[in-house]
């Protein structure tokens, strides 16, 4: 995997992505998405592909584990070295005990409630490729209560 690094605005990016194709997915779960793009930076280098990838399996996964409530999508410039990318959900959440395992390959947390809807590798996806940016990601889950996923992107110069 290689990045393609161009100029984007990275909030215009997510909000067409989720638009076109997120938002269907979740309407059909009675579920709200809230996305808050108004501090997400105007320009950034980046890969829109890797991005759009990151965006997708990491709202797709909250669809796919959310029952009830929403979906939050928040992007940010933290400050002059990183922005960041945050999805949130009021979904099942995340025992402790998996928490350690859930950015490996075929790892599922839940296999025997979604058996065919999930082969476990969106999040393993999401890890490699925040790796390639030479970034972090951080997971906040409680269970029953939801789980928030903090992706820390450098600004590339």
């Amino acid at each position: 995997m290689q990045l393609n690094l161009e100029r984007i605005n990275v909030g215009s990016l997510i909000q067409e992505l989720l638009e076109e194709g997120l938002q269907p997915q979740a309407e059909a779960k009675q579920l709200e998405i809230f996305l808050d793009i108004k501090l997400a930076p105007l320009q950034v280098i980046t890969d829109p592909l890797r991005i759009q990838q990151l965006v997708n399996n990491l709202v797709s996964n909250a669809i796919k584990y959310t029952n009830k409530g929403n979906i939050k999508v928040i992007c940010q410039q933290l400050n002059q070295q990183e922005w960041s990318i945050v999805v949130a959900d009021t979904g099942v959440g995340i025992s402790e005990d998996n928490k350690a395992n859930i950015f490996e390959s075929y790892f599922q947390v839940y296999p025997a409630e979604y058996p065919l809807e999930s082969v476990g590798l969106g999040l393993a996806i999401v890890s490699r490729i925040v790796k390639l940016f030479q970034g972090e990601i951080d997971l906040e889950s409680t269970l029953g209560e939801g789980s928030v996923f903090t992706i820390k992107l450098p600004f590339i110069k």
